[in-house]
């Protein structure tokens, strides 16, 4: 059996998603092992835009075992309608739903709401699809709901002991509750009839929901993730990462960070499958480097609040003196920012959100290669790099500034181009300097359709090695 893992080298939305589709095709499974929906992946296919949030990559063929693995935090009412959404346009995926992820509960989703409207500008950005206090009731353990439930007689009692154990943070957090905010903590904790029935008819309310929703996923869940990745019948398990290395609760730019591992020592606990069972990992990075939301970014172009109001006015990202500056080479980092939006389609899969823009960090993305044991890389969306005259790359930080090394551009469209050879010189040069400096190059991108893809003929000969053939 021949396992790769395939993570996002920086802070997610680097294109993970049309990698793993590449590669879905020839795989007997492709997995995720944590994250929920507040990720994403963006997938091209015949001109038709699928965007994913909860579901493998993997779901677009007919013959692929697609795993919901056991680190994940899973909103059931939002993987339904995904599912619907995709036999809605035929395609009927083979799905294993591991009973040991944990799931995202309706007031997960309004604590999260209201805790980000709470802190104002020190916000952490998140999606508010409850994923930060759905890891928070996993780790405190008496507040959790596991997939395992869904298939408990005593699921309405599981969620009431839930709910009336968190009755006070209903009333503070949840809208539904907002009428008993001036009861004392004590009437809180111990509920007088008013509160204690709309307590009871809630958690009455979300347990029909769930169980309602179990009706579609329980043919799908699967006591023993290992058991179904790790299967002899397997020739080819692909590892889907969720975001990005810097967005991982341990090794991520704490504290703005997500709240489920993104790494692949995280995969490996999620999908049940031992370090020593994976043969390789891929860290996909853009050419140049994006964030959502706050956080550090030290080669940011431009701000991303600036954007914000440009598209809250109704204006166009880039006027024609702009585009004008950028063909003469004298457009200011700004301008180059806004252009990378542009062209790059910088918008979260998830939110919408335009993403801040910035040169690719170097620094960082050494550390992602030994944080994940990166093996391989993949460079995408070269081509939104074509018409800028100088490009840079961030090489360390001094003083806590960065350092840049300066690269001349190409100045030629790559977005038609299928073999590394045909790349200009000045590209060459650029994927060169970054494959010395971190792993071997496996894929380029150059434009979003599975099809703008080059294929290095030395990651080709290495799957074929490995009885893949792509």
């Amino acid at each position: 059996m021949y396992t790769l893992f395939v993570v996002g080298g920086h802070y997610g939305d680097e294109g993970k998603g049309k990698i793993v589709d590449i590669l879905a095709a020839r795989a007997d499974v492709v997995a995720r092992g944590s994250g929920g929906n507040n990720a994403g992946h963006t997938i091209v296919r015949n001109g038709r835009t699928f965007k994913f949030h909860l579901l493998p990559s993997g779901c677009l063929y007919p013959g692929t075992i697609n795993v919901l693995g056991m680190g994940m935090l899973i909103d059931v009412h939002a993987l339904v309608k995904e599912l619907a959404a995709l036999r809605d346009v035929g395609y009927n995926p083979k799905l294993r739903i591991a009973s040991q992820a944990h799931i995202v509960m309706d007031w997960h989703r309004a604590f999260d709401a209201a805790s980000e409207a709470s802190l104002g500008a020190e916000k952490i950005g998140t999606t508010r699809k409850g994923i930060g206090p759905a890891a928070e009731a996993k780790h405190n353990r008496k507040e959790a709901l596991r997939i395992a439930d869904l298939k408990s007689d005593e699921l309405f009692e599981k969620v009431s002991r839930i709910v009336f154990r968190i009755a006070p943070k209903l009333v503070s957090w949840h809208p539904d509750f907002s009428g008993f905010r001036d009861l004392p903590l004590t009437d809180i904790i111990n509920p007088r009839e008013a509160l204690k029935f709309s307590l009871t008819q809630y958690a009455e309310e979300q347990a029909g929901r769930l169980r309602e929703a179990a009706k579609v996923i329980m043919p799908f869940i699967d006591d023993d993730i290992a058991a179904a990745t790790g299967s002899q019948h397997n020739k080819f398990v692909l590892g889907e990462g969720a975001q990005g290395t810097f967005l991982d609760t341990t090794v991520g730019s704490f504290p703005d960070v997500t709240s489920t591992p993104t790494t692949a020592p995280g995969l490996c606990i999620g999908l049940g499958i031992g370090p020593g069972k994976v043969n390789d990992v891929m860290g996909v990075f853009k050419a140049y480097e994006t964030r959502v939301g706050s956080g550090r970014f030290e080669t940011e172009l431009t701000d991303e609040q600036a954007l914000l109001g440009e598209l809250g006015s109704g204006r166009m990202l880039m006027d024609s003196g702009s585009i004008a500056s950028l063909r003469k080479g004298t457009a200011s980092d700004n301008i180059i920012g806004k252009h990378m939006v542009v062209k790059g389609h910088e918008f979260g899969t998830t939110t919408g959100r335009v993403r801040r823009c910035g040169w690719f960090n170097l620094e960082e993305a050494r550390r992602a290669v030994q944080y994940n044991g990166l093996t391989w890389i993949a460079i995408t969306k070269l081509d939104v790099l074509d018409e800028l005259h100088t490009i840079k790359v961030g090489i360390r930080t001094e003083n806590e500034k960065m350092a840049y090394k300066t690269f001349s551009g190409w100045l030629s469209s790559t977005e038609n181009l299928r073999n590394q050879e045909a790349l200009p010189d000045k590209a060459k040069f650029f994927l060169n300097f970054l494959e010395q400096q971190l792993a071997p190059i496996a894929f380029v991108s150059v434009g979003p359709d599975a099809g703008q893809t080059i294929i290095t003929k030395n990651f080709r000969n290495h799957l074929a090695k490995n009885g893949i053939s792509i």
